[in-house]
Formats: structure tokens, C-alpha cells, sequence
């Protein structure tokens, strides 16, 4: 004998597959690298509250999962995200989304934080990282949001040049700092009615400031001596200067670019 079929309003049908289970069965495969012979790559994983964590193919199949559970690969920079991990030489660099402070996992080791807590909880952002091939150098993108909030700067220049004159001062600086395994520093804030951009590096500083802006006067085996001078014309065209001594406290060179807004 065949039962009679329920007749239900529509849309009330009872179904063991809810949206819930659905979402949970859905992962999300992010950002692929390859580091060597492995293959890394990111899961947004809905069943633990849809955090990130980075996964590692070896050459031999054997797959690892790096970060412990609580950890989150994500950042804020420009708000939407985007770049928030790395790889080189089996050591992963990544942005905690709980703080957004940048962590470091060596092979077989556990995540470090590499950069200090900022002032304003979760303000300094960092994305985008890019490991040298001798990886003694890291260039990251760091985005700095202060108490407040910072106000809007716009400054007239030329952007070739402007690129130009920066290429040649960070060039510079991570030049320096290659030579003791140091980092390179770029910060920027206002001063009065002009905008000051800092690079720093920590090299073993500057022997004489005499023949920094001499034409072509180098200290390094390729140097051409002119780079220095032509970043100098080009602050000094736009109304600015440059200048570059050695920091105070700690090792290394800061050049100083001010800029009229």
C-alpha cells in the first residue's frame, strides 16, 4: 500500500542539507606558490569560522598544514586584502588578520611576530611581500593608519622624476644594508608646509658626507657617481631637498626628502 504524499506549501520541504552544510563543505582555494620543488597555496576553510590557513604540497606528496588553529591569514591593506602571505626558501612570512602585525614561520619552526605591536591596535598593515633571491632582503608594503586617522597630502610634482629620485635613494639603501644583513626603512609625514620622506637603512653608515653630491664620486666597485646628484637636482627642481646623514641611535644612513605641498 502506497502513502498518501504530504502535501506541503512550498519551499517548507525538510531536506538533511541545509546551507549550513553546504557552506561548510565549500573550501576555498586562494593565492598558489611555488617555492622549489613544493607547492604552497591558501584554504579559506568555512567550518572554522572561515579563517586561512596556508597548506604545503612537497615533492614527495606529503602534504602539511603550517599554521596552528587559531591562526588567520589576512590582511587590511586597502581594506579589501590581497598579498597577505609569501614564501622563499621554505620560510613563510604572513599578516595575522587578529592583529595584522607580520609573523615569520622558519621550516619546522612555530610563527613569530617580526614587526612590534603599533601604537594603534591593528594599524600598521602589511601586504605584498617580496624576498631578494639571496634572501638577506624583504621588500613588504606596510600601510600605516595613525590615531585619528592621517590627512590627505597632495604634493605637485613630476612622477617620472619623483620615481626616479626614490629608485635611486632606496637603491642606495638596500645597497648599504646587503652589506650587514640589515633592513631598509620608508616613512613619510608632514612637516610645517612640506612632506618629508625618510629612507633608512641599517649599513654601516656614512664614513664623510664630503663627496656624497659630488659628480662622479662612488664608493662602490659599478657605482657611477651621478645617482645621488641627479636625485639632488630633482628635489631641488621641485622646491625640496635632499639630504642623507647617518642615524642617530642606531647604525645605518637616513636620507631626508622634503617636498613643498
Amino acid at each position: 500500500m502506497i502513502d498518501s504524499p504530504d502535501v506541503l506549501p512550498y519551499g517548507s520541504w525538510p531536506t538533511p542539507i541545509d546551507s549550513e552544510l553546504v557552506v561548510q563543505a565549500q573550501v576555498m582555494l586562494g593565492e598558489v606558490a611555488l617555492d622549489g620543488d613544493a607547492v604552497w597555496w591558501s584554504e579559506q576553510r568555512p567550518e572554522e569560522g572561515g579563517r586561512t590557513q596556508l597548506v604545503c604540497l612537497a615533492v614527495d606528496g606529503e602534504r602539511q598544514e603550517l599554521l596552528p588553529p587559531l591562526a588567520n591569514v589576512r590582511t587590511s591593506v586597502h581594506e579589501y586584502g590581497g598579498g597577505a602571505w609569501w614564501v622563499h626558501g621554505g620560510t613563510v612570512w604572513y599578516a595575522e588578520w587578529d592583529d595584522q602585525r607580520l609573523h615569520r614561520v622558519r621550516p619546522g619552526g612555530e610563527p613569530e611576530a617580526v614587526t612590534p605591536a603599533p601604537a594603534v591596535p591593528r594599524g600598521d598593515r602589511w601586504a605584498d611581500g617580496n624576498v631578494h633571491p639571496d634572501g638577506r632582503v624583504l621588500a613588504v608594503v606596510r600601510e600605516r593608519h595613525p590615531a585619528g586617522g592621517g590627512a590627505e597630502q597632495v604634493v605637485s610634482a613630476d612622477p617620472d622624476q619623483l620615481e626616479q629620485l626614490l629608485i635611486n635613494v632606496i637603491r642606495n639603501a638596500a645597497d648599504a644594508s646587503l652589506e650587514t644583513g640589515g633592513a631598509v626603512g620608508a616613512s613619510w609625514r608632514q612637516s610645517g608646509s612640506y612632506v618629508e620622506v625618510l629612507i633608512e637603512d641599517e649599513g654601516l653608515g656614512l664614513a664623510s658626507t664630503a663627496n656624497l653630491f659630488v659628480p662622479f664620486f662612488t664608493t662602490k666597485p659599478n657605482g657611477s657617481g651621478i645617482g645621488l646628484v641627479l636625485s639632488r637636482q630633482i628635489a631641488e627642481a621641485h622646491g625640496g631637498m635632499l639630504t642623507l646623514e647617518n642615524r642617530r641611535g642606531g647604525t645605518g644612513c637616513r636620507a631626508r626628502l622634503r617636498l613643498p605641498l
